[in-house]
């Protein structure tokens, strides 16, 4: 293997119920360490501005003021943040992630998303609608970056941007000189609009596929759009999630992953379909065939038009009662998921590792606490066994995994 797969982890808030709850600040600075010392190249902070009732009684930390802290303390692993277009300004984000660039010498990541909720927080009473969303996401990025560029080459010289449009209005230049390295942009949305954004502005992407096919069409229609928009060839580095349940046995591992899921309520797993797919189903039984007739036309969903597509392609494959449907669709968020042993989970990580289609991988580490520690003392030391898991020598090393790929 020419390139080693990039390895990053994304810890999840614990689900309400598990039997040990690690969600302070100490907790996650552990997690980091021990991701470092696994070899793995990145970690990641997911975020949401919205009250999620399933999480209320865990800690959601600023993702920003984390990501500081946890650079303070670790030395050669990136830190990902995910930081939303839709409800920050660029000119408080492109001065914060320069501190951070500064702070852990040039080790932050940036994963931009348009965000689907949280709109009342920020004295909205609607959603804008994705259209609007990414086309204010694409200038937010570009205004980023400028201001990065916008004390001249010597760093000594610096000059506003005078960047205007009807989305955003920003004099410059920033108040902080620009790091050395150019900052790592991700992105996330899988709809057309979101791989469009992702091939124009993203050195790395991180996208959802349950199964290899999904993973290829994904590759395709990014590489395709990526193509039409870069001069250069590149195409955004390709991180697929992948959430691992891991047993001493077959059997004890899906008991796991059944226990895991059966702490959500069926009606909080059923709120978040409806909310995917932007319909009621309240008054569906849950053993009864899912109701495909309701389905609004995709381009009619508001939040996660992405999201949507794939549980509308799982349905036209899979006659599903509505159950099934939110059983399968709300685990991981429709991430990967592999069940097994830890032999078995790493052989199967090993053959993914070995598609054309993905770059690497972020594991969601799993939300009940207590099955963490199989994927740090298990899982990984067998896929470094096996020559996947290859950790990079230093800090520069590692960062450069992350580039755009020819």
């Amino acid at each position: 293997m020419a390139t080693p797969p990039i390895f990053t982890v994304l810890p999840s808030p614990p689900l309400a119920g598990g039997t040990e709850i690690r969600d302070s600040f100490t907790d996650t600075l552990a997690l980091a360490r021990r991701a470092e010392e696994s070899g793995l190249d990145g970690f990641f902070l997911a975020d949401s501005l919205d009250y999620e009732p399933a999480f209320s009684s865990h800690t959601r930390f600023e993702p920003l003021s984390l990501a500081g802290a946890l650079l303070s303390c670790v030395e050669r692993i990136n830190v990902i943040t995910t930081i939303s277009t839709t409800f920050n300004h660029p000119y408080h984000i492109a001065r914060s992630l320069t501190s951070l660039a500064h702070i852990g010498q040039g080790r932050i990541g940036v994963n931009f998303v348009t965000s689907f909720g949280g709109e009342q927080n920020f004295g909205l009473t609607e959603l804008p609608t994705p259209d609007e969303r990414y086309a204010r996401a694409e200038e937010f990025i570009e205004v980023v970056r400028q201001l990065g560029r916008s004390w001249g080459p010597e760093t000594q010289d610096p000059t506003p941007i005078n960047y205007s449009s009807d989305y955003l209005k920003v004099k410059g230049p920033l108040s902080i000189k620009p790091h050395k390295d150019e900052l790592l942009v991700g992105q996330s949305g899988q709809s057309p609009a979101g791989i469009e954004l992702a091939a124009k502005a993203a050195q790395f992407v991180f996208t959802a596929a349950q199964l290899d096919h999904l993973q290829q069409r994904y590759f395709d229609a990014l590489t395709a759009s990526a193509s039409t928009v870069r001069a250069d060839g590149t195409r955004p580095t390709v991180l697929s999630g992948l959430a691992p349940i891991i047993g001493d046995t077959t059997e004890q591992a899906w008991e796991h992953e059944r226990a895991m899921w059966g702490t959500l309520s069926y009606e909080e797993q059923l709120r978040r379909i409806e909310e995917v797919l932007g319909i009621d189903l309240s008054d569906v039984e849950p053993g009864d065939r899912f109701p495909r007739e309701r389905l609004l036309p995709i381009e009619d969903i508001v939040r996660r038009p992405g999201r949507a597509a794939s549980i509308y392609e799982f349905l036209e494959n899979n006659d599903l009662s509505l159950a099934e449907l939110v059983r399968t669709q709300t685990r991981h968020n429709g991430h990967r998921t592999v069940v097994g042993t830890a032999d078995q989970v790493a052989d199967e990580i090993s053959r993914i590792a070995g598609l054309a289609s993905l770059d690497g991988f972020i594991i969601l580490l799993p939300k009940r606490s207590e099955l963490v520690d199989s994927v740090f003392d298990e899982l990984f030391p067998r896929l470094s066994d096996r020559g996947v898991l290859i950790a990079a020598t230093d800090a520069e090393s590692t960062r450069a995994r992350f580039a755009r790929r020819g």
